[in-house]
């Protein structure tokens, strides 16, 4: 759905603008990704990795160390049953300087086959995956009371398209409540009037439903 994207693809839409595209080698794992078009850096090519084929948590099988500026998971890690080891294969295979981009399911969001489904995420449980990585650039959620009550209506077994349907389209395009949170904040916990939230601008607050989390993380080391 478009929803997932909103956020990633209006911060490379931003940088492309500022003429500091993103791009280069990227390896996309399992399937082609509605962000792929806004990594538009001069001479960008595209490795693609099937998922389970190429399994996110084996990639020294199929890559050398050091061998891509971008890795994109756009709904893969959640039917990787060891994201833990996923990510540490993605920092493996990621240059100096590369970024791992990752796209994920919120807990709101329905049971899918891609082969299995093992994980929901927040952009706390992000946060820690990143834990690897050199600094976090992106990282937040899109939440929607209203799609949460659509799809409670519609759902199971039936299909939806914005493309289709002019409903689910202006909930896929309204515009998220906020715009990303780029350091973890491990301060006091939620409290039901909302009076100490730890939350800083992408995270979701108390009671929110969650469909989708995003992170851009960025490794620097050598």
């Amino acid at each position: 759905m478009l929803f997932r994207s909103w956020n990633i693809a209006s911060w490379l839409a931003l940088r492309d603008a500022q003429g500091r595209p993103l791009g280069g080698e990227v390896l996309e794992l399992s399937g082609a990704s509605l962000l792929r078009k806004y990594l538009t850096k001069p001479g960008t090519r595209f490795t693609r990795g099937d998922y389970p084929k190429v399994d996110v948590a084996t990639l020294h099988r199929s890559y050398p160390p050091s061998s891509f500026d971008v890795v994109l998971l756009d709904f893969v890690l959640e039917h990787v049953a060891n994201h833990y080891l996923a990510i540490l294969q993605c920092h493996r295979v990621l240059k100096p300087g590369g970024r791992l981009i990752v796209i994920v399911p919120g807990g709101a969001y329905p049971y899918h086959w891609g082969p299995w489904d093992f994980n929901r995420y927040s952009t706390d449980t992000l946060k820690v995956l990143a834990s690897p990585f050199d600094s976090i650039e992106l990282c937040g959620s899109w939440r929607s009371a209203d799609m949460a009550r659509f799809m409670v209506d519609h759902y199971p077994n039936v299909k939806f398209y914005p493309t289709r349907d002019q409903k689910v389209r202006e909930l896929a395009l309204s515009r998220p409540r906020q715009t990303s949170a780029t350091l973890p904040d491990y301060g006091r916990g939620p409290s039901r009037d909302g009076s100490a939230e730890r939350t800083s601008t992408g995270d979701a607050k108390y009671g929110d439903f969650i469909f989708a989390a995003w992170l851009v993380a960025r490794r620097d080391r050598k």
